[in-house]
């Protein structure tokens, strides 16, 4: 069998096209210009993008060193305020001399802020540092304030240890006591002053300064008399009078009651005491009679005990009287 070679589709290829190359001068002069303007323009364009995308580049890097500078000035400000409490805590628990506390926030400042400004460019750092001065100077205000406020502690701690010094010594007699208060008050108006003390503040403690060693003079001196007489009695006319003006009045009174009860004390010791007397002189008054009685010598330690013993008392005669009724009964 043949196979037909027939025209598929019944239709014939179309001839191939021919193109032409046209030389340059067919398109004219009018073609020439409008095409080199337009590569000027593409190269306008081209070179705006670039000086664009340039700026923007340029404003990315300076607000990305704009964040780096503020977050430095942030940071630096954080270092200031950790170096203001160190010193702080320093000069509370004497790891930071006080004389010292300019000298170490001098130092630190410096080496943490220079750290700090390394990450910092080159057209930010007179901003960053201008920026601080405040900072600076509010934190070296303070330090000095802190070394002010300790000088003033160890100010007052001087003049809590000379009262007490003073308290101790007061005590010793009423000359003692006088001069402490005249020293007292010559010393705290001079340095209170400087320890931050107000004048109202001056004057109470140098009130309670000479009511206090007043009030304790006087306190043991009456403990000390209590159990004499004359000596109480004498402590009492003191507290009537007007001798210790720096008393309060109720310390007055509440020593003068000591007086009293001590004062009553004493009378009811005395009391107890006279009758116990009395009772023994009995005893002895009542052996004696009966060595008379019973005829018999009454012995002489006896009697001049008797008689020592008596005197003063009701039976101050008995030793007479009981002498003559031996004498009498011998004579029988």
């Amino acid at each position: 069998m043949r196979i037909p070679m027939g025209n598929f589709g019944g239709r014939a290829a179309a001839p191939a096209i021919q193109s032409r190359t046209l030389p340059a001068a067919t398109f004219g002069t009018d073609l020439a210009g409008p095409l080199a303007q337009a590569a000027d323009e593409i190269a306008n364009v081209l070179g705006v993008q670039e000086r664009q995308q340039a700026a923007e580049e340029k404003q990315r890097r300076a607000e990305a060193n704009r964040l780096k500078a503020l977050t430095a000035q942030a940071e630096i400000k954080n270092h200031l305020a950790d170096i203001h409490d160190e010193i702080a805590d320093g000069l509370m628990n004497g790891t930071i001399d006080k004389t010292k506390a300019a000298e170490v926030f001098q130092s630190e400042s410096k080496k943490r802020t220079e750290h700090v400004m390394q990450n910092v460019s080159e057209e930010n750092r007179a901003l960053v540092t201008a920026s601080l001065v405040d900072d600076i100077g509010r934190v070296q205000r303070g330090v000095r304030g802190m070394v002010a406020k300790k000088d003033q502690q160890d100010i007052r701690g001087g003049i809590d240890s000379y009262l007490e010094q003073m308290q101790r010594y007061a005590t010793r007699g009423n000359a003692q006591r006088v001069e402490a208060i005249a020293n007292v008050d010559t010393f705290i108006r001079s340095s209170g002053a400087q320890a931050g003390m107000a004048p109202h503040e001056v004057e109470k403690t140098l009130a309670g300064f000479k009511e206090g060693v007043t009030f304790t003079l006087l306190d043991r001196q009456v403990t000390a008399a209590q159990r004499d007489g004359k000596a109480l009695g004498a402590l009492s006319k003191s507290l009537a009078g007007d001798g210790f003006p720096e008393l309060d009045p109720a310390k007055r009174n509440f020593l003068d009651a000591k007086v009293q009860r001590y004062q009553q004390n004493l009378a009811q010791m005395g009391e107890i005491a006279e009758r116990r007397r009395l009772s023994n002189l009995n005893t002895m008054a009542t052996r004696l009679s009966w060595y008379v009685e019973n005829g018999r010598d009454i012995p002489p330690a006896e009697f001049d005990a008797f008689s020592k013993a008596s005197k003063g008392t009701p039976m101050a005669g008995f030793a007479e009287q009981i002498a003559a009724e031996q004498k009498a009964a011998a004579e029988f």
